[in-house]
């Protein structure tokens, strides 16, 4: 047990090796690739060990060793893919991209690369960290294991909190974002009735958003709610009933000027709104901690399938911030 756990350390961290190469050189830039803070990258691990399990019966025939490393490696990305999205709501790699991707998790190209790589550990890689593995005493492999263990799960537990709260982020930016563009558009249905409500004629538009404004009236006295309800349910109706009810010294300009007040209320009860959420979003973003711009650092092709603006404004939010850090 302590022996593969050594191995699961040591694959986790060539695994970071092999994906920080990789995405540097892409990148064009050092990247320290993987969920967690330390040089270590548990899925690469994990799949090691598998494919080391799997192919144990079949390490004498290399073309089942490629074909057992590639459909196991390919599956365990599909889950950890799958399941990291679900929990912290971030893609934190993509292949939708790809030729022949399924779902964006998995892809042709990868699954032959693990195939490539499952050769290359099984007959070249294993052998020589087995041996200096198991040439460890029993007592200095135990308090190795014990130590790395330590720094590794406190890493994951930090990690696993760090993309948490990022998740919560961006459901609060989502639902900002949500009232924000619902506010948008009521800002200019009301800008476009405001000009057609200024014409004594337009009068009958108002008849549609009569029942939305009796939600202004609470701020009314008595006699001037009784008042304003006789002019709603006439600009309603238009029945002859409630036209009775209106006494002849209201005026049709009266009337009028008594619904723009509300209207007015409104309109300025929205734009107030506006602001207050647009605070609350910049505030939301200035908060961005730490962990969270490193998070994303490391996963420069991350991509969110369910808050995709939000995220890529964040995204770049933190891509500006780290740059304004980098040229300090």
């Amino acid at each position: 047990m302590i022996q593969w756990l050594l191995f699961f350390y040591c694959y986790c961290f060539f695994g970071w090796c092999i994906e920080s190469t990789i995405v540097s050189f892409t990148k064009k830039r050092l990247v320290n690739r993987g969920f967690l803070h330390g040089p270590m990258l548990p899925i690469y691990g994990t799949g090691a060990i598998m494919v080391l399990i799997c192919t144990i019966p079949v390490k004498e025939h290399m073309a089942l060793v490629y074909v057992c490393g590639m459909i196991g490696a390919t599956i365990l990305e599909y889950i950890t893919g799958w399941g990291m999205e679900k929990l912290l709501k971030v893609r934190y790699w993509d292949y939708s991209n790809e030729v022949l991707n399924f779902n964006g998790y998995v892809c042709l190209k990868a699954s032959l690369f693990w195939g490539f790589l499952s050769i290359f550990m099984t007959y070249v890689v294993h052998e020589p960290i087995a041996h200096i593995v198991l040439s460890i005493p029993r007592t200095v492999s135990e308090v190795l294991v014990c130590f790395i263990s330590i720094l590794f799960l406190s890493d994951v537990c930090i990690s696993a909190k760090t993309a948490f709260d990022f998740a919560r982020l961006l459901e609060k930016m989502q639902k900002l974002r949500m009232e924000l563009d619902g506010l948008s558009e009521r800002i200019k249905e009301e800008s476009m009735r405001s000009m057609k409500e200024r014409s004594a004629e337009a009068i009958g538009s108002m008849v549609e958003r009569s029942i939305s404004v009796k939600e202004n009236l609470r701020g009314l006295s008595d006699s001037a709610k009784e008042k304003q309800t006789l002019i709603l349910e006439f600009l309603k109706d238009r029945s002859k009933e409630t036209k009775a009810k209106i006494p002849d010294n209201w005026k049709k300009q009266e009337i009028a000027e008594q619904f723009y007040q509300l209207q007015e209320h409104t309109r300025k009860e929205i734009a107030e709104r506006f602001q207050a959420l647009q605070g609350e979003k910049s505030d939301l973003l200035k908060k961005l901690s730490n962990g969270e711009r490193k998070l994303i650092r490391r996963h420069p092709s991350a991509v969110s399938i369910r808050f995709k603006e939000v995220f890529e404004e964040v995204k770049t939010v933190i891509e500006e911030k780290n740059k304004k850090k980098r040229d300090e």
